[in-house]
């Protein structure tokens, strides 16, 4: 399975949190970190097999999420910060769009805010 960086930018302060996207599955792993938490994406990836997953009920705001996949891609989702997780867009198949009605725009750029996050690591 192909794993790539994800990024989730929360738009109610900006703040930037680091997680795994799963490119064969088209899916987010569950659990983010702040950015600025993070040692390396070696070490979350480590940090992620051992983690508890989120469970309802959620405590959802607006996001963007962006992963670096391929050459690169970004579309608006749900985070809960407490429990660390994406709640809407956390997955780009079928299924979350028929379970949830979510249907996710993609956009096919890199964002200019996930541009500067991974410049500077």
């Amino acid at each position: 399975m192909g794993k790539a960086i994800a990024l989730v930018k929360c738009k109610s302060d900006n703040s930037v949190w680091m997680g795994v996207y799963n490119g064969t599955a088209d899916t987010l792993e569950r659990y983010f970190k702040p950015i600025n938490e993070c040692e390396s994406f070696e070490s979350l990836i480590n940090e992620i097999k051992t983690k508890y997953y989120a469970r309802p009920p959620f405590d959802e705001e607006p996001c963007e999420i962006y992963s670096d996949y391929g050459s690169g891609f970004w579309w608006n989702g749900t985070f809960d910060r407490k429990q660390r997780t994406v709640v809407n867009g956390y997955t780009l198949d079928c299924i979350e769009c028929e379970r949830y009605g979510y249907e996710p725009e993609i956009h096919n750029e890199i964002p200019d805010w996930a541009n500067d996050v991974l410049g500077e690591r």
